[in-house]
């Protein structure tokens, strides 16, 4: 059961610019926000940042 995968892994691998998931972790999450905590606590805030910045340059 995908939706049930931790997000983390959900959401790595690919190429580096890719979505990868993005749209089924949205989906998964507007089904049921309370996982909404589980996203943040696995997500580096400054590699994020750092990634999208280097795609506006």
């Amino acid at each position: 059961m995908a939706d049930r995968l931790p997000f983390a892994v959900m959401l790595s691998g690919g190429h580096p610019n890719s979505l990868v998931r993005m749209v089924e972790v949205v989906e998964i999450l507007l089904a049921d926000p309370a996982r909404l905590d589980t996203v943040l606590t696995g997500v580096d805030v400054k590699n994020i940042l750092r990634e999208l910045n280097a795609l506006q340059h």
